[in-house]
This record gives C-alpha cells, structure tokens and sequence, in this order.
C-alpha cells in the first residue's frame, strides 16, 4: 500500500511537472470570458503562417462570414482593448468582422450602417460600439439616395444598378443622411483607430476620401471587394478580373500613404484585401 501511495504521487507530482511546463511555454491568459489565450511571443507569425496554423492557434471563426475573423486576430496577436471601426457593419454578431474583437478582447468601436432599425440591436448587444445610420462619401451635411433590397435590408449600395447586379429588381429607394468619416470621428472625439473593416462593396474611393489616413494610422483595413455568396456564384475568370480591377484601385489609392497589401492574407481570404502601414 506505501509503494502505490508513493507510485500515485510520483505519478501526480510528474503530471504537475509537464502542466508547468506547458503552461511556461505558452503563456496562457485568461481573458476574463472563460476562454484562454496565449502571449504573442508564442503565436505563429501572421505573415508566413497557413490559415490552418492560424485556426490551430487562435480556433476556428465563431462569427465572421469567411476567415476574416482569425486573420484580424492573428494581426493583432489577441491584443486587447483597441479600437475598431466597422463600415458597413449589419447583423451585430453574424458575419461580422469585430464582434470578437468587442465580446472577447474588450475592443470598442464605432459601427455604421444606412439601416436605422440595427440601431436597437447595437444598443442591446454591442455596448462597447457607437452606432450610426449614415452614408458615409467624401462629402458631409447632405441627403443621399440609398437603395434597399427588399428580400434581404442587408443587402444594400447606394449604386440602383449595383443592386440589379445581384437579379433582385425589388428594390426600395431611401434618403439618408451624408456624412464623412473625418467629421464623425471629429464630432465623437475619436483620437486613434487601430482597425478599419470597409463593406461598402464599389464606395471605398468616395468613403477614403473623406478618411483622414496621415492622421488616424490604422494598422490595418480589411476591404470586402464582394460577398462571399458572390465569389462562389460568379464565373472564375469574371471574379478574377473584378478583383484584379478592385485591388489595382486600392493598391494605387492606399500607397501614397504608405499602405501595402498583406499578400499570405490575400492568399488565405480571397474576397477581402487587407492592408498595413509599410514597415
């Protein structure tokens, strides 16, 4: 009976020994939600990682359409309490590209859609998140028409044609108001933003141009050139030539300001571009 009491102890001091161990070479934290996340020392490198190492370290998406939601994390190696602004922003958990940033690493942000009824969800769900009903262009204090797909509001361009683009002609015409990002982020105090999502599929220039970039310095923009719905439904070789239009746009627009395009990203999210201040 001694000899397995000491065989028991051994046994349990040994598995004490390696649970000490591991949790020294992976710096886990706890992140105040149940969850545990590891120091940025030992997370695999975002520039030369496959998304499948990625998901092995950060998990799987839990709310974003595509992979957007892990390779944001990566960027940011799990870093808390930054600030975000979501451009386009619907659904306020599904398909959304800082809902994990905010629910579980205590990000705050501003959310913008043209939609007034996510307001309420905003409110009730996202209380780290200011939303606004806007059309955001290059120009502030106007009226603009938006137009409204009436099977689904999240659908929605302030392009009519674009709209048919996707075979719905039930569309509904809105007036909405106008504003830049530059007098909204003025008006609200914003003095840093650390991560800008853009879906506003075609309006980027229009929006940028009101979007001071010397000044804020996000680390980095995520643009959605089309729906994930698109690029599975749209013909390779049409795909291809929207996105090489889109990215050539983008790529010319975003390098005066010292903004290159991250490519393992482009590589891992074929929908999205994402871009980072020049190192």
């Amino acid at each position: 009976m001694a000899r397995k009491r000491v065989l028991c102890v051994a046994v349990a001091g040994s598995l004490i020994g390696l649970a000490v161990l591991g949790a020294s070479a992976w710096h886990p934290q706890d992140r105040g939600d149940g969850r545990v996340s590891r120091e940025a020392g030992a997370l695999p490198d975002p520039d030369t990682a496959s998304l499948d190492t990625l998901h092995e370290a950060y998990g799987r998406r839990e709310y974003s359409q595509g992979p957007e939601e892990t390779l944001i994390r990566a960027f940011f190696r799990d870093r808390r309490e930054g600030f975000f602004l979501d451009v386009g922003a619907s659904h306020h958990e599904k398909d959304s590209t800082t809902y994990y940033l905010e629910r579980h690493l205590d990000w705050h942000g501003i959310a913008i859609n043209t939609h007034e009824a996510c307001r309420d969800d905003y409110q009730r769900f996202r209380p780290r998140t200011r939303f606004f009903a806007v059309f955001l262009t290059n120009r502030a204090g106007q009226q603009t028409d938006y137009f409204v797909r009436t099977a689904d509001a999240r659908i929605s361009s302030g392009s009519h044609d674009r709209l048919h683009s996707v075979r719905d002609r039930n569309v509904e015409t809105t007036r909405v108001p106008s504003t830049t990002l530059d007098h909204l982020l003025t008006a609200e105090r914003v003095k840093e933003v650390d991560f800008v999502s853009l879906g506003i599929e075609g309006f980027e220039p229009e929006t940028l141009e009101g979007f001071d970039l010397e000044r804020y310095r996000p680390e980095l923009l995520c643009v959605k050139m089309q729906t994930h719905a698109r690029q599975r439904l749209v013909a390779y070789s049409a795909s291809h030539q929207m996105q090489t239009r889109t990215r050539a746009r983008l790529v010319a627009y975003f390098a005066p300001h010292q903004y290159v395009p991250i490519e393992q990203y482009r590589h891992a999210d074929p929908v999205n571009l994402y871009f980072r201040r020049r190192q």
